[in-house]
């Protein structure tokens, strides 16, 4: 997997965290610990380099976020905030699903030619001689 996807996973989590201050909340104590609980989901599947995991985890925090939303306990801005943040994160998954394998293969070398009779080596021959045996 690249470097980018934990990275942009690291987005997401500043997306929600940076979201628990200011004077009108953004989120609600209970939104922030649902999310964070979301986002940690997607981390570890990111760094565990687990595609599949990490698109189930980045839609259970779209889920999330859409509920949220619909509850008021998420503003209209962090919502957004947190999905573009989930956005770039899948986008860089699908990167990493669609990488190809190449596979070259090497032609056999060509045949080496036959000695021809008579044309080679020599065997030494046999003079009848004393052997030792």
């Amino acid at each position: 997997m690249k470097r980018a996807a934990p990275f942009l996973a690291s987005v997401v989590v500043v997306a929600v965290l940076g979201a628990c201050g200011g004077d009108s909340a953004p989120m609600s104590g209970k939104a922030a610990t649902q999310l964070r609980a979301r986002v940690t989901a997607v981390r570890t599947a990111v760094e565990a380099r687990d595609v599949d995991g990490a698109g189930r985890a980045l839609d259970a925090l779209r889920q999330a976020v859409d509920r949220l939303r619909g509850e008021n306990a998420l503003s209209d801005g962090r919502a957004a905030d947190i999905l573009a943040a989930a956005s770039a994160v899948n986008d860089q998954l699908v990167t990493v699903t669609t990488t190809t394998t190449t596979t070259t293969t090497v032609p056999p070398p060509p045949p080496t030619p036959a000695t021809k009779p008579g044309k080679g080596h020599k065997a030494e021959e046999d003079k009848g001689g004393k052997g030792s045996g």
